[in-house]
């Protein structure tokens, strides 16, 4: 697991304030990075929702928010990359907001200022676009067996179920 010692130095080395690094969140993100299955952090800044700040980071694999409310604790909220949809900016003034679609679902974080909110929705954009290209490569020929193959018609039936299932909760609206 990371130390957050090497955390801040990543967020350093990625261009991150600061006032950032020095957020309380930080101390707990290397639970939630998973650096022995390769995923980095690319980025991250700070956005308001729910009234309060949160830490956004964006890795290689996901979006990933972080609260430490004197309240309620720590809350988290993850994002995987593969079920983002789109990601978009609306800026007003030195700020803006950056709406997260995953599937029909809709989620803005506001108050991010404009250079740090243009940075996050680039590194999402390119980060989404790697993963895309990873998950195109070609297959290797030891994977071409009828067993593999099988594998792949059964999770596209499971992919087809859940669609239909989404379908069928928007024609109820």
């Amino acid at each position: 697991m990371l130390s957050v010692q090497s955390v801040k130095q990543k967020l350093y080395d990625v261009g991150v304030t600061r006032n950032i690094i020095e957020m309380d969140e930080v101390n707990v993100l290397p639970e939630y990075i998973d650096e022995e299955n390769g995923e980095n952090i690319l980025y991250a800044c700070s956005g308001g929702y729910d009234t309060v700040d949160w830490l956004i980071v964006c890795t290689n694999k996901k979006i990933l928010l972080l609260n430490r409310f004197f309240m309620t604790g720590l809350r988290d909220m993850e994002f995987p990359l593969s079920d983002i949809t789109s990601v978009t900016a609306s800026y007003e003034g030195g700020s803006g907001s950056l709406t997260i679609t995953k599937f029909i679902e809709d989620f803005t974080i506001d108050y991010i200022k404009r250079p740090f909110l243009e940075t996050m929705v680039d590194t999402i954009e390119r980060a989404r676009e790697a993963l895309k290209c990873e998950k195109t490569k070609p297959l290797p020929v030891e994977n071409t067996s009828l067993d593999y193959h099988a594998t792949i018609i059964e999770q596209n039936k499971q992919i087809i179920g859940l669609l239909t299932d989404i379908l069928n909760e928007i024609r109820t609206r």
